[in-house]
């Protein structure tokens, strides 16, 4: 602030002519948007578009909502006031403790109950002719764990043969759930959403992606076996009000201070939600946990990502355990490990749907050294389209990413490492801008000119510097 050369402006100072016409044109489209039904892209509060029409009354807000946001912390009008505390005309919320709570335990005829049925469910499934016959080609296990009572069970498809135990599986499992009694029981009598309760965090899952599939392919039949058992064993009570401690085995996520990393991730993911490389549930990033090697932050799956909270991300190790957080990490999260496995230096990593990188790909168009940022990267490797969340795809990005640090999935996106998450994100604009660039003189019918050779080589050296 004391130098010369440094002119500080208000707020008021970014209100420009150029802004100005570009906010306009926003709003104006968003607003077109509206009178044809589609939802809008640059809504803050995007949450109250689920079930807008422009035909009806607004709906009214609960009391029990408008208490949830008077609960909030208040803003501030200055990051200098952020920092010190001062109080707002909004009472701040409780500073989230990192110490877990006292476990409430559940009433012990509701957890004899549930234990019956759970085992009866188990020796259901494992001599269901029908599931049998559906394992006849597979290898999936399955590990079910209650996060509101202490139970859990597995079961296991394998070459023609069910198996399955109320305990944890030996081996690692391709699938895990965390879910509460009453999203179980929800799941299998057909009351609950399981996605529903995915997004608001009363369900977790984590594995392989495509292997997650098979529960849905046999959801009709453990909706019969559980049926079955359940009316042999009865009502097991009021699941619903069973208190709600942090899930099994897992530890309850900490508040995120001002100097947590977990911040800029948030803001790098508002970032490039804002230029429309990720969208609202797609795409994906990670950071390193500081001071660690093994351990990352990274975003939730299918949550969406303009309204993400440090406190939302998950902490996980690079097989995947979950060490923090209740709702699921990434499905893509093997993908992120895959490449701080092969790239020890990196320390964040960028999972974008960015559409001309994209076209790019799947038009299996170079990528040209068209600028000299465009230059650092080479020719961008790709790959063909996997699975997304398996390891295949994984094992294809630990391979394809070599000594660079960006790859291109056909029918998928980008992914990009970077030595700090600024980094990451900033490469992940310059490789969609370039792509753009080139796309744009393809169209016209023009070869996009690239950089000399001789300045192409010397920017390449570059390249591993840069990121």
């Amino acid at each position: 602030m004391a130098f010369d050369q440094v002119v500080a402006t208000p707020h008021i100072g970014g209100n420009t002519i150029e802004v100005a016409a570009h906010q306009g044109a926003l709003i104006a489209a968003d607003l077109a948007r509206l009178l044809t039904g589609e939802g809008p892209h640059y809504a803050l509060n995007a949450a109250v578009c689920d079930g807008f029409a422009l035909d009806r009354e607004r709906a009214q807000v609960s009391a029990e909502r408008l208490d949830a946001l008077a609960s909030r912390p208040g803003p501030a009008v200055t990051d200098i006031q952020r920092k010190k505390g001062k109080k707002t005309n909004v009472a701040a919320a409780p500073t989230p403790s990192s110490e877990p709570g006292p476990v409430v335990a559940a009433p012990a005829e509701v957890v004899e109950a549930m234990a019956k049925i759970v085992s009866g469910f188990v020796e259901g499934i494992v001599t269901d002719e029908a599931l049998v016959r559906f394992s006849a080609d597979k290898d999936v296990t399955l590990h079910f764990l209650l996060t509101d009572l202490p139970l859990e069970f597995h079961f296991r498809l394998q070459d023609g043969a069910v198996t399955g135990d109320v305990t944890a599986p030996a081996e690692t499992p391709e699938l895990e759930l965390r879910l509460r009694a009453d999203v179980l029981d929800g799941m299998f009598t057909g009351r609950v959403n399981p996605m529903q309760e995915a997004m608001s965090g009363g369900l977790s899952f984590s594995g392989d992606t495509a292997k997650a599939m098979t529960l849905q392919q046999i959801q009709g039949d453990l909706s019969r076996v559980y049926a079955a058992v359940r009316d042999a064993a009865g009502d097991p009570g009021d699941l619903a009000s069973l208190p709600r401690p942090g899930g099994v085995g897992t530890a309850p996520a900490s508040h995120a201070g001002d100097g947590d990393v977990r911040h800029a991730l948030v803001a790098a993911v508002g970032e490039l939600y804002g230029q429309e490389l990720i969208t609202a549930t797609g795409g994906n990033v990670s950071a390193r946990v500081p001071g660690t090697e093994n351990e990352i932050w990274i975003t939730p799956s299918q949550l969406f990502k303009g309204d993400l909270r440090p406190e939302l991300l998950v902490r996980i190790d690079l097989d995947g355990k979950r060490l923090e957080g209740e709702l699921s990490p990434s499905s893509e999260w093997m993908m992120h490990c895959a490449v701080y496995k092969a790239k020890p230096e990196a320390q964040a990593v960028v999972h974008a749907h960015a559409p001309h990188a994209t076209i790019l790909a799947n038009a299996e168009l170079p990528f040209l050294p068209v600028s000299t940022e465009a230059a650092f990267f080479g020719d961008i490797p790709r790959i063909p389209f996997i699975m997304p969340g398996t390891h295949e795809l994984a094992d294809a990005i630990g391979t394809a990413i070599g000594d660079g640090w960006a790859v291109l999935m056909k029918n998928h996106g980008l992914l990009i490492g970077g030595r700090t998450l600024r980094r990451a994100a900033d490469m992940v604009e310059i490789v969609d801008r370039s792509a753009e660039v080139m796309l744009g003189c393809w169209a016209v019918g023009k070869e996009p000119p690239s950089l000399p050779d001789d300045v192409v080589a010397m920017l390449r050296t570059m390249g591993d510097l840069v990121a």
